[in-house]
């Protein structure tokens, strides 16, 4: 695109399509339903310089493939399912070798509002020019938050409201435990613990300094497990509230009392293993601090508890539970074989 051909931004002085042209967005599919990815691709298309597909082994992967086509995005079609973080990191990999300095992050059925892209930037050169400090969560060094002049952030975030709702996801803010996003509007920038990857806007000299996603936990908490690290290593992690994305837990929910209100998505058995035995195997990580550490164990067994519960197959799920518990314990990772 010619340097002419796009509107002058007042706030930068220069043309908006400068930063825009920065970021390449990776989006990662497994069997997506086909009307929601047509969204998912409109709505990001406009927004970065290039989008690359990452398709984990779908069975509907010819059908991707068209899709990605008439977007007029880039697709990479593996073989089998690696897992979220496998795919992630590939498409990262090609992105910052192709020489954009940041990616972008998303899930198949993530809808990004307009100007998403736009006011994450802006919220990433506020972050590493105000110099925001955070506030220590009970001493922990993996709770640290700095945010000194010149140093680069990890990641900022856009809110995520949930699709079927509307309502926004709740933040863990720094300091303050499980907040509504109601509390940072208004605010430039909300610092949090940890946020989906959905969405997360990652500068290339982060990626080198935290390393690339875990890719043996497969998926759940792939996220959380970066988040912790980059913490630990100093860096930043904020949520835009400007920025806002529609996003889906699942097929659908179930709303549920678990000390607050909260949406249990309908998971298969083997989701749910993969809940229970990586929240097990990060609460052991020397980076994960104590508050952390808590909050993924009493999710993960009230989610699954909620399950066997509310959920069917009962028994496949009390099976894998039991197997999530000894393999977390234990440190055995990848898929479920």
């Amino acid at each position: 695109m010619p340097a002419g051909s796009a509107a002058a931004d007042p706030e930068r002085g220069g043309p908006m399509h400068a930063r825009r042209d920065r970021v390449c967005a990776v989006m990662v599919t497994h069997a997506p339903p086909i009307a929601r990815l047509r969204a998912a691709l409109a709505a990001i298309e406009p927004q970065v310089a290039r989008v690359v597909v990452i398709d984990n082994g779908s069975p509907n992967a010819a059908e991707v493939e068209r899709i990605a086509a008439q977007a007029g995005v880039r697709m990479h079609r593996l073989c089998a399912n690696h897992g979220i973080g496998w795919a992630q990191n590939l498409g990262a990999r090609w992105a910052f070798c192709a020489g954009f300095d940041a990616i972008l992050l998303l899930d198949q059925d993530s809808v990004a509002e307009p100007p998403m892209v736009e006011a994450l930037q802006r919220g990433l050169e506020a972050l590493r020019g105000d110099g925001m400090h955070g506030d220590r969560m009970h001493g922990d060094r993996g709770d640290r938050m700095h945010g000194d002049r010149g140093e680069p952030a990890a990641a900022v975030a856009p809110q995520p409201i949930d699709a079927s709702s509307g309502k926004p996801f709740p933040l863990l803010e720094l300091g303050r435990g499980a907040a509504p996003a109601s509390n940072g509007v208004g605010a430039r920038l909300v610092p949090v613990a940890f946020a989906l990857a959905s969405g997360m806007l990652i500068p290339r000299a982060a990626w080198r300094a935290v390393g690339p996603m875990r890719a043996d936990l497969f998926i759940d908490h792939v996220d959380t497990e970066w988040c912790c690290r980059a913490r630990a290593r100093g860096l930043t992690l904020a949520v835009v509230p400007a920025a806002r994305m529609a996003h889906r837990l699942g097929e659908r929910a179930r709303r549920l009392w678990l000390g607050r209100w909260r949406l249990l998505p309908a998971h298969a058995p083997e989701r749910h293993y993969f809940v229970l035995r990586n929240a097990l195997w990060l609460a052991r990580q020397p980076h994960v601090g104590a508050a952390i550490r808590w909050r993924l164990l009493l999710r993960a067994f009230g989610v699954v508890g909620a399950a066997l519960v509310f959920e069917p197959q009962r028994f496949d799920r009390l099976r894998l539970a039991w197997r999530a518990l000894a393999d977390g314990i234990r440190g055995r990772l990848g898929p479920l074989r």
